[in-house]
This record gives C-alpha cells, structure tokens and sequence, in this order.
C-alpha cells in the first residue's frame, strides 16, 4: 500500500513566490524600457523632418505672420529669416529654439512699438527705423553657442 502526504504550501512559501514573479517582472519591464528608450533614442536622431522644404515652409508662414502681426516693416524677409536660423542650428532643438526666440523678438519690437509708439533710431533698429531682426539672431545665435 502506497500512502502518499499532501502538503499545504504555507504563507511563506506564497509570500516567496509572489516576490520572486514581482522580482521577474520587474527584470522584463527593465529589458522592456530600455529597448523602448533606444528606439526613441534612434528615431530622434534620424529624424531629419525638420529640414524637408515642406516643414521649413510652414515655419516661414509663421515667421511671415508674426511680421504682419507686429506691423513693422523689417530689412529681410520671413524667408531669409528662416534661412539664416537653419543656416545657424544644427539640430532640430536648436533651430526650433531659435524660431521661437525669433518670434519672441518680433513680439516684443510689437510691444515696444506700442508701448512707445514708433520711435525711428531706438535700440533694435537699423537706421530707417526698421527692427534688425538678423542682427538679433545673430546675438542670440552666439548666446546660445
């Protein structure tokens, strides 16, 4: 005669077991992240979108709107503005940052022209009294170098 025990797992053994799932979980997730991270990782830095015509061409709409916007008249246009900033920036971060500083300043040249009406031959001004916005660029180009 055969007699065999059944043994009831205790609450240790429970306990044990759902640390060591948790445990292996937590190493899946891990791998998981990481392969995820890279892949963004490569994705951002092939992610050459910012220099087709087609992504340019709208941010020159924006340049040219925020020109039309603050009223001034300007020595170069939205599309030589543009060129000069993606002349100027080697990554996308840094072309956006100077698009956006960009149409900070024509922002600010609008605020100052109402705020003290249109004063030829203030700062910011070449001596027509129109805004150099290339001149700013410049500045804040070599600021952020």
């Amino acid at each position: 005669m055969v007699c065999t025990v059944r043994l009831k797992p205790s609450r240790t053994w429970y306990l044990l077991y759902g640390i060591f799932l948790l445990y292996i979980f937590d190493i899946v997730f891990e791998f998981y992240l990481i392969v995820l991270l890279n892949n963004l990782t490569k994705v951002m830095a092939t992610d050459d979108s910012w220099k087709t015509q087609h992504f340019r061409q709208s941010v020159v709409a924006k340049i040219d709107e925020a020109i039309q916007v603050s009223g001034m008249p300007t020595t170069k246009n939205s599309m030589e503005m543009e060129n000069h900033v993606f002349q100027k920036a080697k990554t996308k971060e840094e072309y956006l940052g100077f698009v956006a500083r960009l149409i900070l300043h024509l922002r600010e040249m609008n605020s100052k022209k109402d705020a003290a009406g249109n004063a030829p031959g203030t700062a910011g001004t070449n001596n027509q009294g129109m805004p150099d916005l290339i001149g700013a660029l410049q500045t804040l180009s070599e600021l952020s170098l």
